[in-house]
C-alpha cells in the first residue's frame, strides 16, 4: 500500500518575526506574498526544521541523514517594556501536522528547565518512518518523502573546476534524501553520483555490445529530466564516454 502525504499545516511559536503563527497550507500550493522582512523565508526555513525529524528517523547505520536545526539566531527576540533590554523568549517551536494526522514538533530552549506547553513529540513520526524503512525491503515498498526544497540562497551554484571523490553512498535505499532540506544546490556533488552511477554502468555493460547495452534505470531517468529541462538540442547526457 502506498500512503501520499502531504504538509496541511505549520505552527511557529517564537520563530524569529512571529510569536504565534498557525498557517493552513493547501495539499496543491500555498503562495506567501509580504513586504521584505514579512516572514515568508522564516516560513520557508521552518518548514525546513520541521521536516528534518523525518529524515532523521530515515536514518540507518549505514546512511546517516540529517536537516537544519533550531539555531541561536531563530530565537525571537522582545523588548521589556520598563526593564531598558531586550531578551531571548523561553523557547522556539514548530510543529508540523499532515494531511494523514500525523502531528509532531521541533523545539529548543535557550536554557535549562524551560518547556513549552503542548508538546506533542515525534512518536507518531518515528512509527510512520519505520514502517518505510522496514518494507525497504519487501515488496511492495512505501514511498520515500519527496523534498524539493529551495531557500533564500537558491541562486548560489558554484560550478566545480574538478571532482574530487564524495564520502556520501549513494547505494543506500534512502540517498535520494541526501541534504534534501539543505538551502544550497550542490551541483559538485550532483556531478559525483552522476560520474559514480555511470561508472557502475559501464561496468555492468563490460564486454555486451552496442545492442545489448542495459542502461542504469536511475540515469535514465535523470538523463530524460535533463533533456526535457533542456530542450530538444540536447540528447542522451553522458559523463563518460
Amino acid at each position: 500500500m502506498v500512503f501520499v502525504m502531504y504538509l496541511r499545516k505549520i505552527v511557529l511559536q517564537n520563530f524569529r518575526c512571529f510569536r504565534h503563527l498557525s498557517l493552513d497550507l493547501h495539499p496543491r500550493l500555498t503562495v506567501l506574498v509580504a513586504e521584505n522582512g514579512g516572514g515568508k523565508t522564516a516560513v520557508l526555513d521552518g518548514l525546513a526544521i520541521g521536516l528534518s525529524p523525518v529524515l532523521r528517523y530515515l536514518s540507518t547505520a549505514n546512511q546517516r541523514l540529517s536537516g537544519p536545526g533550531i539555531q541561536d539566531i531563530d530565537f525571537r527576540v522582545e523588548w521589556v517594556a520598563g526593564n531598558g533590554r531586550a531578551i531571548l523568549c523561553r523557547y522556539t517551536r514548530i510543529e508540523v501536522e499532515t494531511t494523514m494526522g500525523i502531528a509532531w514538533d521541533a523545539w529548543r530552549a535557550p536554557g535549562k528547565g524551560q518547556k513549552p506547553s503542548g508538546r506533542i513529540g515525534q512518536k507518531e513520526l518515528a512509527r510512520y518512518a519505520a514502517r518505510i524503512l522496514d518494507s525497504l525491503d519487501s515488496e511492495p515498498r512505501e514511498l520515500l518523502p519527496l523534498f524539493a526544497y529551495y531557500g533564500a540562497r537558491r541562486g548560489w551554484l558554484p560550478i566545480p573546476r574538478r571532482l574530487r571523490g564524495t564520502k556520501k553512498d549513494y547505494t543506500q535505499p534512502t540517498s535520494a534524501l541526501i541534504d534534501a532540506l539543505e538551502p544550497l544546490n550542490d551541483f559538485k556533488e550532483m556531478l559525483n553520483w552522476f560520474d559514480i552511477e555511470e561508472a557502475n554502468e559501464l561496468r555492468a555493460n563490460k564486454g555486451r555490445r552496442a545492442e545489448e547495452f542495459e542502461p542504469s534505470e536511475s540515469l535514465e531517468a535523470v538523463r530524460a529530466a535533463l533533456v526535457h529541462i533542456l530542450g530538444k538540442k540536447y540528447s542522451n547526457p553522458h559523463f563518460n564516454r
